[in-house]
């Protein structure tokens, strides 16, 4: 009896010691592991977190972008309707001739003060706070804006209403309507051409008669060019591939457009 006592002592004590031994190996780390495993982590983040992050700011300005358009939209038809036209396509003329840029321009005054009345809490913004502020102006890739007037024209009554949505007076170019606007405002970035910054016209086409291109290309050099990115905008597509949404343009580097010839 007594030598089955010892016995069965000294197998639960082997026992345990066994089990308490292999549990040890099984969970805990060395700090070695530890330091490899954390290195991993960080290398697997430092590739995925810029590509994440811009995916999460692409979608935010997407946003914006449907919201403050159909505001945008809204403003123009009431405009039109109270005008007594149809559709804003009703003022477009046809290009660079003199009467029909003149017949677009008289009936712009009234435009003008109509669709203002469509943002009753709308103030106007003095563009020349773009340089007293040092505020960004972007390309579509993120260079320096050389065109100043990209940003904020100060030739054009400018307004901002207190969501920061930022627009300029709509104005004739050639014989239709256009109207610069900020998606987001001066204090709340990129603004970019193409991501926050945007100008929509009544017109969309592309005319190789008149030399007048509508494109969303930062290596093609038109003062037409910027006024492409609103219609691929609303209808997301991206300009380089139709089979992909526009949203996915932003926050590529200039590699990405080199072989275009859009």
């Amino acid at each position: 009896g007594c030598d089955s006592v010892i016995s069965n002592n000294f197998s639960d004590t082997v026992f345990s010691r066994f089990t308490s031994h292999f549990s040890r190996k099984c969970t805990a780390f060395t700090l070695a592991e530890v330091l490899i495993t954390l290195g991993i982590i960080g290398i697997v983040s430092a590739l995925t977190m810029p590509s994440l992050i811009n995916s999460f700011r692409a979608k935010q300005l997407e946003n914006q972008f449907k919201k403050v358009d159909s505001n945008l939209q809204q403003a123009i038809q009431k405009t039109v309707t109270e005008m007594g036209y149809d559709k804003i396509t009703d003022f477009n003329h046809c290009d660079y001739k003199t009467e029909c840029i003149q017949a677009t321009e008289s009936v712009l005054p009234e435009f003008k003060e109509i669709f203002l009345k469509q943002f009753p809490d709308v103030k106007e913004y003095n563009c020349y706070l773009y340089f007293y502020k040092n505020l960004p102006c972007k390309t579509l890739t993120g260079g320096n804006e050389q065109n100043f007037t990209a940003c904020c024209a100060p030739y054009h009554k400018t307004y901002i209403l207190p969501n920061g949505f930022l627009f300029q007076e709509p104005f004739a170019n050639r014989g239709e309507i256009a109207i610069y606007f900020d998606i987001n405002g001066p204090y709340k970035g990129p603004n970019r051409t193409g991501h926050d910054r945007f100008t929509y016209s009544s017109k969309a086409y592309n005319n190789t008669a008149t030399g007048v291109y509508y494109m969303c290309n930062p290596n093609i050099q038109n003062s037409a060019n910027q006024f492409g990115c609103y219609r691929y905008a609303t209808r997301n597509i991206n300009p380089l591939d139709s089979s992909k949404p526009y949203w996915d343009v932003l926050f590529k580097d200039a590699k990405y457009w080199k072989n275009s010839s859009n």
